[in-house]
């Protein structure tokens, strides 16, 4: 099993044991053992250079991140793949550990959330919508600003109106209540 020296909180170097990781017949890509039992997916060309670095699992609200540390300092691996600092990247299929260059790509925050699924929390089923009295309430939000799209009888219509605002909004990022909605209605 292969051992790699990081470097703990106290600066004292300590082992860190990863799993081993059986490369995938697809020679396009390759894994990056990661702690937790975690791999990182990124395209072959990418893996030898990557592979220089300690990558370890963060794990976050909208899942797994690849992250390695550098004089305090966390380094995100798809922002270094896509050199994209102080910005976000989106991950299109959002599987936040396939780095490959084909699924990352630059955008502003807002777009990066109109790409995430609904909240844990969520009551309706759908993203964008929430009882209100007897009555189902469509937003969206763009920029921090949230817009109000209406209030509805059926939540099946709050969610087509989440989904048009998000279509009209997001474009290719809007991540969509029905996946069968035409981006033309």
């Amino acid at each position: 099993m292969p051992q790699i020296l990081i470097r703990g909180k106290d600066m004292q170097k300590r082992r860190v044991r990863r799993h081993e990781v059986i490369q995938p017949l697809d020679q396009s890509i390759k894994l990056i053992p990661l702690t937790k039992g975690q791999n990182a997916i990124v395209d072959a060309t990418d893996y030898d250079w990557l592979t220089q670095w300690n990558w370890s699992v963060l794990a976050s609200a909208s899942g797994f991140y690849a992250v390695r540390h550098e004089q305090g300092r966390a380094i995100l691996m798809h922002r270094e793949l896509t050199c994209n600092e102080g910005k976000s990247t989106d991950h299109k299929n959002r599987n936040t550990l396939d780095n490959r260059k084909s699924n990352l790509r630059p955008c502003d925050q807002s777009f990066n959330q109109a790409n995430r699924t609904k909240e844990s929390i969520n009551t309706s089923g759908y993203k964008g919508v929430k009882k209100h009295r007897d009555r189902w309430q469509a937003m969206i939000w763009r920029k921090g600003v949230c817009l109000y799209l209406g209030t509805f009888v059926s939540k099946d219509e709050a969610a087509r109106a989440y989904d048009k605002a998000a279509i009209e909004l997001f474009g290719e990022f809007a991540h969509l209540n029905f996946k069968n909605l035409s981006q033309k209605n």
